[in-house]
């Protein structure tokens, strides 16, 4: 079947402006198209691009989602404390860690109805097939690529600020005392539910919308540097350094990509290595 002509004549014309698909213009307005299968089948635009969506929805879907998330941290943050008061025998690290996979999977629920209120799918935020040897592949270089960037973001932090070695073994340290002791198998299921609302929220949700309002450039500076921002309650300032440096590497593979699936897996990978890692020092 032939798909549907666009909405007008001005649709159905190429900007003369637009670069290959792949690259978000830096602020360039776009008019909502309704027919996304026309623009989807004849430009063969990606749906994590958002062209048919406007600079003004994707700030409004981003404010509404951190109102919402906000609000849910403050709920499930007096509910764990309300049962730590009541059951003082219950493990804090226990609580707080079940706490935050649960906010964190509220978090991802929050972002489907907010897609789903736009008459969008959830490939809009990454989650979309891509060749099937693509996501072992490249979800290892980027669990092998996190690794090589962490140790040296770390390894040239402490050359130039010696100093820094203490804050660094300081934050292991206290990543360790955060964590109660598990499995390998328990291990490898907390890695892989926090990679995977951490990457719909911020390389899925935030990256594409933050990018269809920036540009590409500041859009993956800004995911990043929200993403290093958020690990610092567990972990000091120096620590979230190599954080938004391998924030930068996974939110490029993610759209070079189109699909946040491989970096979930490295992400997963990543964090499965350093639990057992600090659960054995």
């Amino acid at each position: 079947m032939m798909p549907n002509p666009p909405n007008s004549a001005a649709d159905a014309t190429p900007d003369p402006t637009a670069v290959p698909t792949g690259y978000i213009p830096q602020a360039r307005p776009v008019a909502h198209i309704a027919d996304a299968t026309y623009l989807t089948n004849v430009y063969h635009v990606h749906p994590m691009d958002l062209l048919t969506e406007t600079r003004k929805f994707c700030l409004v879907d981003i404010a509404a989602f951190i109102l919402w998330f906000f609000l849910v941290q403050l709920v499930i943050g007096a509910v764990a404390r309300n049962l730590l008061a009541n059951d003082p025998e219950l493990d804090e690290r226990t609580v707080g860690m079940i706490f935050t996979l649960i906010s964190g999977l509220i978090g991802v629920g929050l972002i489907w109805l907010i897609v789903a209120n736009r008459g969008q799918h959830m490939t809009t935020v990454g989650l979309c097939r891509d060749r099937w040897f693509f996501v072992p592949a490249v979800g290892i270089v980027g669990a092998v690529g996190g690794w090589g960037i962490t140790l040296l973001t770390m390894l040239t932090t402490m050359l130039v600020a010696p100093e820094t070695v203490k804050e660094l073994t300081q934050n292991a340290e206290r990543l360790t005392e955060a964590i109660p002791q598990m499995s390998p198998l328990a291990i490898i299921g907390l890695a892989v539910t926090v990679a995977f609302y951490e990457e719909v929220i911020f390389r899925g949700f935030l990256l594409t919308r933050l990018r269809r309002v920036l540009g590409s450039v500041a859009g993956l500076i800004l995911t990043s540097a929200l993403f290093a921002a958020m690990h610092l309650p567990t972990q000091n300032a120096i620590a979230c350094i190599p954080l938004f440096a391998m924030a930068l590497f996974w939110g490029a593979l993610a759209l070079w990509r189109r699909s946040i699936l491989p970096v979930i897996l490295a992400h997963a990978l990543f964090d499965s290595a350093q639990l057992m890692i600090l659960q054995h020092m």
